[in-house]
């Protein structure tokens, strides 16, 4: 081999050797969808959560924190519409109360007098005091008893109309006191139940029509042993109705006996 055709080898080799060096030096950039697509690849990482809505004609997208929110108050819902439907009840009857011939009655008189509704009440009140004052005078009461006698009626009045207030705040109280101490016996009896919203769905009804909770869900759990009863007597009926089968020694007649008592007993 010519020394020429030497140096053409070796150079032909360095070169080669400089172009290898040259491509292991350059970096890979690192973009960001580069980065995503990694997050993405590594294993046990679970994904962001995500639920999408549509309200009102608009999609919207939730969080977790915001779903599980959400849900809770969709729980609460049929607590809120019974809450509105009486509320709707209240102001129907104060609508009805507005236009009764009574309350129109006042209107016009009030409106025919230059007064308002309040002072016309006022005006009218004063009248009957005034008259009441009147009448006792003439029965030979002097006018500054019989006026200071009026305002301790006024302010009986008064008072009573306060205690009566008074007696009904403290019925609700006692009534909500009541109904702690009932839920709370509740709960303690039945350690399983944890909330309202975790009782069967004929339990609340019953609860809603004014139904005590234990009475409620004892007479629920007596129709599901009932129920329970009722399909092993017949579960044990199709097994003696079917072919092959063995009578036994008289035992499952009187078990069926008692079964039928106890449920009749329930």
């Amino acid at each position: 081999m010519t020394e020429e055709m030497m140096f053409d080898q070796t150079s032909q080799t360095e070169e080669t050797q400089e172009e290898v060096l040259d491509f292991s030096d350059i970096e890979k950039e690192t973009t960001p969808n580069d980065v995503e697509e990694s997050q993405e690849k590594e294993p046990g990482k679970e994904p962001e959560f995500a639920l999408p809505i549509k309200y009102n004609g608009q999609e919207e997208t939730l969080t977790r924190e915001q779903a599980i929110e959400l849900a809770q108050k969709g729980r609460n819902y049929d607590h809120v519409a019974q809450e509105l439907s009486t509320l709707r009840e209240q102001a129907k009857e104060l609508e009805e109360l507005k236009s009764s011939p009574e309350l129109t009655l006042v209107e016009q008189l009030a409106k025919s007098s230059g007064m308002t509704k309040s002072e016309y009440m006022q005006h009218v009140s004063e009248q009957m005091r005034q008259a009441e004052i009147s009448k006792l005078m003439e029965q030979g009461v002097s006018e500054q008893y019989a006026t200071e006698l009026m305002q301790n009626r006024i302010e009986l009045n008064k008072t009573k109309g306060e205690m009566e207030e008074l007696k009904g705040k403290l019925a609700k109280i006692e009534e909500r006191e009541k109904s702690v101490q009932m839920w709370g016996a509740f709960f303690k009896a039945h350690p399983e139940i944890k909330s309202f919203e975790e009782l069967p769905e004929e339990v609340m009804a019953s609860i809603s029509k004014g139904q005590e909770p234990e009475m409620a869900y004892t007479a629920y759990e007596n129709r599901q042993l009932k129920e329970k009863l009722a399909a092993l007597e017949q579960n044990k009926k199709n097994k003696e109705k079917a072919p092959g089968s063995v009578t036994g020694d008289g035992k499952g007649d009187e078990l069926d006996a008692f079964q039928r008592a106890f449920m009749a007993n329930l």
